[in-house]
């Protein structure tokens, strides 16, 4: 799993791809066995580079660049509300 320094703490970052290629990312604490790790904080990208704006070409090349992107991409973690489902 990849990790990254972030506020002079080591986090594995975690990452799910959607189907439009927008992406969110959470660093993680790490922990031991049988530990459950907490997302600590969040980025959500779109299918290009913040920094240049040219689209990544794949997973990998996303997940490079967040190991040593700047620090500013980050926030707290939050979780996304639910969609509420509608009525008829």
């Amino acid at each position: 799993m990849p990790s990254r320094l972030f506020k002079k703490n080591e986090y594995n970052i975690t990452s799910t791809f959607h189907e439009d290629g927008s992406s969110t990312h959470a660093l993680e604490t790490i922990v031991g066995e049988g530990e459950t790790p907490v997302k600590a904080f969040r980025t959500d990208l779109d299918t290009f580079c913040p920094e240049t704006l040219v689209e990544f070409e794949s997973q990998d090349e996303t997940i490079e660049w967040l190991i040593t992107c700047p620090n500013s991409v980050w926030s707290p973690w939050y979780e996304l509300p639910e969609p509420e489902e509608e009525e008829e």
